[in-house]
């Protein structure tokens, strides 16, 4: 802008105190104007992890179990999880995977199993560590296409296929995925108190004849 023939440049400055223009020595012959305007009031507004874009996303502290035969594909997973802000139990084969999460099912939130392993392969491991806990959330992981993936699974529920090799990205989105169905199944799932007695009901009550 022009003011008595001389050019004005505006600066604007936020600040919690109020707002005030200052003039501001001129390093040409044009002259600067610092203008302080008061910062919103308003509290930022928070989003829940499970929204958070893929690539912001971080595990908060979930225990994650990583099953591959491959001592490489074990540590370049742990050092990505751990990244994510994840912890991380190994095991090296099926059979391991199984007895590993059989001592802490109540610590893992989730489980990355490769498929093709010696003594007891992915799905031998996914229908072992389903029987110890019938929720426990598992990834398959492996070089197979989806597709011929599936058909060692027919009739059962991993939670997610995850192409080898895969980057951190892939993983992270996968991982996002399905920690936030977990989330979702807990609130589901949350128990009320019943007013007569103060006891706890399971939220969805089945009919005598739907439980016979």
């Amino acid at each position: 802008m022009t003011s008595g023939g001389h050019r004005v440049l505006l600066a604007w400055e936020s600040s919690m105190f109020g707002r005030k223009a200052t003039p501001v020595a001129p390093r040409s012959p044009a002259r600067s104007i610092r203008v302080l305007c008061p910062a919103s009031e308003r509290p930022a507004k928070k989003t829940a992890p499970d929204e958070l874009p893929a690539e912001d996303w971080s595990g908060d502290g979930a225990t994650i179990l990583v099953v591959d035969d491959e001592e490489s594909v074990r540590m370049l997973t742990t050092a990505m999880l751990e990244m994510l802000d994840c912890r991380v139990l190994t095991a090296a084969d099926g059979r391991e995977a199984v007895e590993v999460f059989r001592q802490h099912d109540d610590e893992i939130d989730l489980v990355l199993l490769d498929q093709k392993m010696p003594i007891m392969s992915g799905d031998q491991a996914f229908r072992e560590i389903r029987r110890i806990r019938s929720d426990a959330r598992v990834i398959i992981c492996s070089g197979l296409d989806e597709y011929e993936l599936a058909k060692r699974f027919v009739g059962e529920d991993p939670d997610e296929f995850l192409r080898k090799p895969y980057e951190l990205a892939n993983l992270r989105e996968k991982l996002r995925d399905v920690l936030a169905m977990e989330k979702n199944r807990a609130r589901g799932r949350r128990p009320c108190v019943a007013r007569d007695r103060g006891e706890e009901k399971d939220s969805n009550p089945r009919s005598d004849a739907q439980a016979a």
